[in-house]
C-alpha cells in the first residue's frame, strides 16, 4: 500500500517510520520545555528553603491560613455590598470608557497601518507618516497599561481620566495593529472595484472592505473589552478606584472576609460581562 505526498510516492513503512520520528522529536521538545520552567522553579525553591532565614516569613502561614478560612465567609454587612455595588459601576465605567476609545484609536490607526487602504507603494511623504505612526503604535502597546496608570498618575493626579487614559492607549495601540490586519485578509476584490470606478477610498472602505471584516472587528471588540475589565481592576493599584482600590485596602487591613467579598463580586462581574460578550458574538453571526 503506498500513499501520495507532494513530494512524491511514499510507502506505508517510510510513513510509519517518519511519524515514529516526529513523535520521538515531539516528545523530546516537551521534556526540554519541562526542565526550561521546572530548573529555575527547583533552584529558586532550594534557595528560599535551603537557607530560610529573613527570606521566609514563616508567619506568613498564619495569614495563609486565615486567609483559606474565610472563603466562604466573606463580608455581607449592607454597607459593604453597596460599597462594593458603587465600585463595580465605577470599574465597569472605565471599562467601557477606556474600551470606546481605544477602538476609535484602532480603527484609526487600522486604517493608516493597512496595507490595502494605505496603499503601501503610495508617495513618499505617506509612507513616511505610514512608517511613523507605525513606530509610535508599536511603543505605545509595548507599555503595559498598569504602567500607564503611574505616569498618568503623576501629570493628572488621582483623576479617574488616569483609568481610561491607562487603557485606551495601549488597548487602542493593539488594536490598531489588529483592525489593520483583519482589514488586510478580507477579500479585496468589491474594493478595487470601486477604487478602480473612481469612488473615493474611504466610501470603498465602507463598502467594499468594511462588510467583510465586520465579524471579525466585532469580535475582537467584545473580547477587547473584557480585558478592559480586569486592566480596569488592576489599575485599581493606584488609588484610581473601583473594585482594585477596594481590594488593596482590604489587603493592607488584613480584613479577609472583605477581601473575599471583592474577590467574588470581581468573578462575578467578569462571568457576567463574558455572559454578555458572548451573546453579542453569537447575535452578531446569526443570519
Amino acid at each position: 500500500m503506498t500513499t501520495v505526498l507532494e513530494s512524491g510516492v511514499v510507502t506505508a513503512p517510510d510513513v510509519a517510520a517518519a511519524d515514529r520520528v516526529s513523535v520521538r522529536t515531539v516528545r523530546t521538545r516537551r521534556v526540554f520545555a519541562m526542565l526550561m520552567v521546572l530548573a529555575p522553579l527547583g533552584w529558586a525553591l532550594h534557595r528560599a528553603l535551603a537557607d530560610a532565614g529573613p527570606h521566609v516569613n514563616g508567619g506568613g502561614w498564619e495569614w495563609l491560613r486565615r486567609l483559606v478560612a474565610s472563603i466562604f465567609t466573606p463580608e455581607l454587612d449592607p454597607s459593604f455590598l453597596g460599597l462594593v455595588a458603587r465600585a463595580a459601576v465605577v470599574t465597569v465605567t472605565f471599562a467601557v470608557l477606556g474600551t470606546a476609545l481605544a477602538l476609535v484609536f484602532g480603527a484609526i490607526g487600522g486604517v493608516v497601518l493597512s496595507q490595502v487602504v494605505s496603499a503601501q507603494r503610495g508617495p513618499l511623504p505617506l509612507r513616511l507618516v505610514r512608517l511613523a505612526v507605525q513606530g509610535i503604535l508599536v511603543a505605545l502597546r509595548s507599555v503595559h497599561e498598569l504602567v500607564w496608570g503611574l505616569l498618568l498618575v503623576a501629570v493628572l493626579a488621582l483623576d479617574p481620566l488616569v483609568a481610561v487614559l491607562a487603557i485606551a492607549i495601549p488597548f487602542g495601540a493593539q488594536s490598531a495593529k489588529v483592525f489593520a490586519d483583519i482589514i488586510d485578509t478580507v477579500p479585496r476584490a468589491a474594493y478595487l472595484a470601486l477604487t478602480r470606478a473612481g469612488a473615493p477610498r474611504l466610501s470603498a472602505l465602507s463598502y467594499g472592505l468594511v462588510p467583510g471584516a465586520l465579524p471579525l472587528l466585532w469580535s475582537y471588540s467584545t473580547y477587547r473589552f473584557e480585558c478592559a475589565l480586569r486592566s480596569a481592576i488592576v489599575l485599581g493599584v493606584v488609588g484610581v478606584g473601583g473594585l482594585g482600590q477596594e481590594l488593596v485596602l482590604s489587603l493592607q487591613s488584613r480584613n479577609w472576609a472583605e477581601v473575599w467579598t471583592l474577590v467574588w463580586a470581581v468573578v462575578l462581574l467578569a462571568g457576567v460581562v463574558d455572559w454578555v460578550s458572548g451573546r453579542a458574538r453569537t447575535e452578531r453571526r446569526a443570519p
